[in-house]
């Protein structure tokens, strides 16, 4: 997904740096707001699953204060480990749709 929305990125950056006259901006604009949105989708899918891993996590560290089960610990632990590619992973998409948002604004400009 990341390199989707980076080859999309590349692709607006590459038709604004152009500034061809004839290129047709609505169209190239409709092309952009639509994969903001699909990437969007895609945000959010990822910030629930972030958030249920996370959720996991602080249930299995409850559970392991409370029970004190080493079990509980080493899910917990998994959970973590888990949880850290999640959360940059979202970061990351979370910027680059930030970034497409600014796109969007210059080929406003162009309209």
């Amino acid at each position: 997904m990341v390199d989707y929305l980076k080859k999309h990125e590349a692709y607006i950056r590459e038709k604004l740096a152009a500034n061809d006259m004839q290129l047709d901006w609505k169209k190239l604009n409709k092309l952009h707001e639509r994969k903001i949105k699909y990437l969007q989708h895609e945000r959010l899918i990822h910030l629930l699953v972030t958030l249920s891993v996370a959720l996991f996590a602080l249930l299995t560290i409850f559970f392991t204060v409370l029970t004190s089960q080493w079990l509980f610990a080493i899910v917990a632990f998994l959970f973590i480990i888990l949880l850290i590619p999640y959360l940059l992973h979202y970061r990351t998409l979370e910027n680059g749709i930030q970034r497409l948002y600014s796109l969007s604004e210059e080929i406003n400009k162009k309209l």
